[in-house]
């Protein structure tokens, strides 16, 4: 992964597709281009969220539910 941010949702009642978007958001602004993934805790994963611009939306059991992990990856390798 070239780049990553932790993001935490402090239980947020926002649709997950929301929150991921606030996330993937600040993620641009701070880093000055889009993330690519989005890593998340399968039990998130219970309805299919589609974004725009290529972003991927994968499971991670690392994370706790609360948190994302955003970031850009340049090449095949995996969190």
């Amino acid at each position: 992964m070239k780049t990553g941010m932790l993001w935490i949702t402090n239980g947020s009642k926002l649709e997950l597709r929301d929150q991921i978007s606030r996330a993937v958001r600040y993620y641009q602004m701070k880093y000055g281009y889009k993330p690519n993934v989005c890593y998340v805790h399968p039990s998130r994963l219970k309805q299919t969220i589609q974004l725009a611009d290529g972003l991927e939306i994968k499971g991670n059991r690392n994370l706790l539910p609360n948190y994302f992990w955003v970031g850009f990856i340049s090449n095949s390798s995996n969190l």
